[in-house]
């Protein structure tokens, strides 16, 4: 059995491609990609059907993100926003910003234990659902925050509707 150095090991883990960033095999860095922040919709309710939709036509529906997860990630934001919706405050405190960054590293987090190109489901579902920009855009807007978690919630909706409790 070859013994594998611990640059060796490194240099396969960077191998793997993560997030969709294709890493090269000289073991650089792959190009940073911010998050940039994107309005959510006005018609964010059917914006979430579509994301729940799609997921809903591909072939391989077992690879769609489970009601568990998807449930984790949506409970990350359920006592800030029941915290908010009883505040008249206009902008959110800075201990409700650090709960939102909070949640945006969480969100990341998971998306990056998904190693392998068969267990992508996370990622895809964050990505095709905008949710890390959606969630950027937010910044101390009460009002904003209410309309992510509103939309959050309509995913949550739309994904029992069309995948029951799997």
């Amino acid at each position: 059995m070859a013994h594998i150095s611990y640059n060796d090991q490194r240099q396969q883990n960077r191998s793997w491609n993560t997030g969709g960033i294709q890493r090269n095999n000289a073991g650089n860095t792959p190009p940073v990609q911010t998050v940039v922040a994107k309005e959510l919709p006005a018609q964010y309710v059917d914006a979430a059907e579509q994301v729940i939709a799609k997921m809903n036509d591909r072939p391989d529906k077992q690879k769609a993100i489970t009601s568990t997860k998807i449930r984790k990630l949506f409970g990350l934001f359920i006592d800030l926003y029941n915290e908010i919706k009883r505040s008249d405050n206009d902008t959110l405190t800075e201990s409700q910003m650090q709960v939102l960054t909070s949640a945006r590293v969480r969100i990341v987090y998971e998306c990056g234990r998904e190693r392998s190109v068969q267990e992508r489901s996370v990622q895809e579902f964050v990505r095709d659902a905008n949710l890390l920009e959606y969630l950027k855009s937010v910044g101390n807007s009460r009002q904003k925050l209410m309309k992510f978690y509103n939309y959050f919630e309509a995913l949550v909706a739309y994904h029992r509707f069309y995948f029951g409790d799997k």
